[in-house]
């Protein structure tokens, strides 16, 4: 009797270890699971971030474009009625004072184009780069919880 105890309290303890032993890789294969799907929204949301910095990129480059586009036909147009003042001008000092003129209106919208361009140009990047930084951080998260 004392013998079919003994084996029935082994075999409780076996059975004990054995179902700690399931709940173990139970809750293992679980916390697996949950990590993995963090992995996959994780990306899913970095592959969204880079599509709308994508998209805000390509909106600010249209908009330089059209900038750009729009200050050449300006100037374009600018140094025709300069050349047609000069050229048309009574005396060598009024076509100096022409073209003087000229010159210094264009040097001035010029370098407000360029400030212009150049304001577009850091505003379209740091918007673009918004969506990019929110994933760094957010890829720093999940270091720190896992």
């Amino acid at each position: 009797m004392a013998k079919a105890k003994a084996i029935d309290t082994g075999a409780e303890a076996i059975e004990a270890v054995l179902e700690q032993g399931a709940d173990k890789v139970r809750e293992t294969f679980e916390k697996a699971t949950m990590s993995l799907e963090k992995f996959a929204s994780f990306q899913k949301e970095t592959v969204e971030a880079m599509v709308a910095a994508a998209g805000v990129a390509g909106k600010g480059a249209e908009k330089i474009q059209s900038e750009l586009g729009a200050y050449l036909k300006s100037a374009g147009e600018g140094f025709t009625e300069a050349s047609k003042a000069i050229f048309g001008a009574k005396s060598v000092q009024a076509a100096m004072e022409a073209q003087s003129a000229y010159a210094k209106t264009a040097f001035e919208k010029y370098v407000a184009e360029m400030t212009k361009l150049g304001e577009l140009m850091v505003g379209t990047t740091r918007s673009a780069l918004e969506p990019l930084q929110s994933r760094s951080q957010a890829f720093m998260d999940l270091l720190k919880a896992a």
